[in-house]
């Protein structure tokens, strides 16, 4: 068999690689990636409309027929410095009347409570505590359990619905009325 002579090709130039610079650390150089704006702090808890739709229809009506809100201060403060509500709610109905002391407090500073994302809400109220109101409230961030003994309400509040007296009720009412 002849042989198909092949033509000498020329040679290949070498591959010129990416010249690095020598560190002699072994640090990464990482670029500046552009601040971005602060993000708003997430505030857990129920806002006052959300605990609005929570109650009961019958507390509800009660709070709209039977309560009468005295002493009403729009301007009232926490000793942190957040925003508040209180007033002293007397019931229509029966004798003698018994006032209760009510209070909303907001989560977030300068904003109006009917605007808060969150609030956190108490009654002196027995109603408050034995139908299970300041445990579901407590659950959700919006109550501490003051009165209560911290055990859940399975008789009364057997879903766990965290729902406000009709004292609070009325004094959200006038809070969403009034407009802070």
């Amino acid at each position: 068999m002849a042989r198909i002579p092949v033509k000498p090709s020329k040679p290949k130039p070498p591959v010129k690689s990416p010249v690095r610079p020598k560190t002699t650390s072994p640090v990464k150089v990482v670029q500046k990636q552009p601040k971005s704006q602060p993000k708003e702090e997430k505030v857990s808890g129920l806002s006052m409309l959300q605990i609005m739709r929570f109650t009961p229809d019958d507390t509800r009506y009660r709070a709209r027929t039977e309560i009468t809100i005295k002493k009403y201060n729009p301007q009232a403060k926490t000793r942190a410095g957040f925003p508040g509500v209180t007033a002293i709610c007397v019931s229509d109905k029966g004798k003698p009347q018994r006032p209760h002391k009510c209070t909303i407090a907001g989560k977030e500073m300068g904003k109006p409570i009917s605007k808060q994302k969150a609030v956190v809400v108490d009654c002196d109220c027995p109603a408050y505590v034995y139908w299970g109101s300041e445990w579901a409230l407590a659950q959700h961030g919006a109550a501490r359990i003051k009165r209560g003994n911290g055990e859940a309400p399975d008789a009364r509040n057997p879903a766990y619905i965290p729902h406000v007296c009709k004292h609070l009720y009325a004094l959200m009412l006038l809070v969403r009325r009034e407009g802070d």
